[in-house]
C-alpha cells in the first residue's frame, strides 16, 4: 500500500558506506547514498535569492533513481524539476573533498552525460517524458520504465541517436 506507515513527503537521509559499517544520517558531502524526497531536497536547495542555499552535493551524482514518478505528479511536480535543474552545477566550495578521487569528466562539467538515470512510473505522462528528455542526457543510453496495464514491465529506450524504441 502506498499510503501505509510513515507518509511524510519531506525526508532526506545520507548513508556513508564503509568496509564494515553503514553510517546513517551522514552529512550529504560525506555520503555515498542519498535517499530523499523532492520536497526534502527542495528545502535544502532553497529558491533563487535566498541566502541559505546549498546544492553543491548534487554536482557529482553518478546514479539517479526516481521511483513512482507518477506519485510526484499528484504532489508538486515543480519540486522534482527544481531538483533536476540543480544537478551537476559547478560547486561553490570544495567542502573538504579529496580531489584525487574526483573523476575527470566531473571536473570538465560533463557529469550530466555520465549520470545513469532511472525513472519508474506506473503510466507514461507528458510531464515525465519532458523531464526525462530534458535532464536525462547519458551519452550511452537512457531508460524510462512504466508498468503496462497487465503488470508486465514495458520499457522505452532512448538510444544515443535520440530515437525511441519500445520493448516488451
Amino acid at each position: 500500500a502506498m499510503f501505509a506507515g510513515n507518509i511524510d513527503d519531506c525526508f532526506r537521509l545520507g548513508l556513508a558506506v564503509g568496509r564494515n559499517t553503514v553510517k546513517l544520517y551522514s552529512e550529504f558531502y560525506k555520503s555515498d547514498i542519498i535517499l530523499a524526497s523532492p520536497l526534502g531536497l527542495r528545502t535544502i536547495i532553497g529558491a533563487e535569492g535566498e541566502k541559505k542555499r546549498d546544492f553543491d552535493f548534487l554536482s557529482s551524482l553518478e546514479l539517479l533513481v526516481v521511483d513512482q514518478a507518477d506519485v510526484f505528479l499528484m504532489q508538486n511536480w515543480e519540486h522534482l524539476t527544481h531538483v533536476f535543474h540543480h544537478l551537476h552545477h559547478q560547486p561553490q566550495d570544495s567542502h573538504g573533498v579529496d580531489f584525487s578521487r574526483v573523476r575527470l569528466w566531473a571536473l570538465n562539467g560533463w557529469g550530466q552525460y555520465y549520470r545513469q538515470s532511472l525513472v519508474f512510473s506506473s503510466f507514461p505522462t507528458p510531464e515525465i517524458n519532458a523531464v526525462f528528455k530534458k535532464y536525462c542526457l547519458n551519452i550511452l543510453s537512457c531508460s524510462l520504465l512504466h508498468s503496462a496495464p497487465h503488470l508486465f514491465l514495458s520499457s522505452c529506450f532512448l538510444n544515443s541517436s535520440g530515437h525511441t524504441m519500445q520493448a516488451r
